[in-house]
This record gives structure tokens, sequence and C-alpha cells, in this order.
């Protein structure tokens, strides 16, 4: 009766990069990741309504991306559907928005995974305060 329970549990492992032999394909799972941003005024209000343009510095490439409908001040700047463009060693990528009354600029390195399955952020704000022009 343990071998039922022990059994999914091992099959589990031996789908983790970690352990897998390297000459094994990979396994990944559906999860979706992605990076997201808040963009606030002074009083900390959020900022909705920006003009976005992400780059990855590496390539000197823009980043083709999507507004996910997220609350408003709150903005995508990678998914796993960039995995393709992102460095398994980690790419700088630029964000930049602005409108009429405000301007916001951050730094994210983010890498994939040794499977290339997802994104990892490994360094960037999780918010960023808008400057006025």
């Amino acid at each position: 009766m343990r071998l039922l329970f022990l059994l999914p549990a091992l099959l589990l492992l031996t789908g983790c990069p970690l352990l897998a032999d390297p000459d094994e394909p990979c396994i990944c799972t559906e999860e979706y990741r992605m990076i997201i941003v808040r963009v606030v005024d002074e009083a900390g209000a959020p900022v909705g309504g920006l003009r976005v343009t992400v780059r990855n510095e590496r390539t000197g490439r823009l980043i083709e991306r999507e507004e996910m409908g997220f609350d408003p001040g709150t903005y995508t700047v990678v998914t796993d559907l960039h995995v393709p463009v992102i460095s398994e060693d980690g790419d700088r990528i630029s964000f930049h928005a602005e409108n009429e009354r405000y301007v916001a600029d951050a730094e994210f390195v983010v890498r994939v995974d040794p499977c290339r399955c997802h994104i990892d952020m490994v360094s960037g704000p999780n918010w960023i305060r808008a400057r006025p022009r």
C-alpha cells in the first residue's frame, strides 16, 4: 500500500531538472509565469494609462507584450511567452512607461530555467514611483 503512495512522488521527482539525467528530456509544468510591476505616483496612487516599452538589452530588440487586464497601474514586463528571447544566463530587461503627465523607468534581470520552460526574475522592483514630466 505504501508503494502506491511513493510511486507518484518518485515519478514527480524524476521530472525535476536538478535530479534528472541531463540527457533525458525535461518535463515542463503547466504553470504560466509572468513578471509584473506596479507604477505609482508621488502619493502612492496607481498610475494607469501609460504607454509601455520593454527592451531586451542583450539583443537590443523590443519585446512585444500584451496587457493582461490587471488593476490600473499594474503592467506586464515579460511572461513565459518570451522564453524564446531570454537567455539562461539572464538578460537585462529595460521597462519604460510614459504618458503626458508621468515617466517611469526600471531595469530587471530575467532568465529562463535550464529546460527553457519558464522565466524567473533574478532582480528588479515590484513597484516604480513615476516621475512627473
